[in-house]
């Protein structure tokens, strides 16, 4: 292994592709198609949506408590990832306590047949989450860089 790489550095990869493929899946393909399925309903795809949402960021959390440390020990030597991870855990933390509450509250409302004001949390949450796959991809990117090109003896 490359000096510059540590284990704890390259646990940080399956923590993030992990991340990424969880984030790509619900948000980028299940989340749109469970409206085109047969018979699904928008009351019951945002019912749906819900649960799954809330399971995902859930995931999300922990993935994140267990990216802390390998991201510490890549701060020591790339300031860079360690910076956009920081910019991940931002983007997370955002999305759950400041955009999901308000996207419940609004989802309860339709579920009840109640008028929703116009609002932008639903667009806020997606350029979030699009961060979050660019900035973990990037992240990935670099710590697995240095791996692929290390010399063999």
């Amino acid at each position: 292994m490359n000096k510059n790489n540590s284990n704890t550095e390259v646990l940080l990869l399956p923590i993030l592709f992990l991340w990424l493929g969880l984030v790509l899946g619900i948000s980028f393909l299940e989340a749109p198609l469970k409206f085109q399925a047969p018979g699904v309903t928008i009351k019951v795809g945002l019912g749906i949506g819900r649960l799954v949402f809330a399971a995902l960021n859930r995931f999300e959390i922990v993935l994140a408590l267990l990216s802390i440390i390998p991201t510490i020990a890549l701060f020591k030597k790339i300031k860079l990832p360690a910076v956009l991870m920081c910019v991940v855990w931002a983007c997370l933390a955002c999305q759950c306590i400041a955009i999901l509450p308000e996207m419940h509250i609004n989802l309860q409302k339709i579920l009840n047949d109640e008028v929703v004001p116009k609002n932008h949390f639903h667009n806020i949450y997606i350029i979030l989450d699009v961060m979050k796959v660019l900035l973990l991809f990037v992240v990935g990117i670099y710590i697995i860089k240095p791996l692929l090109y290390e010399k063999r003896p």
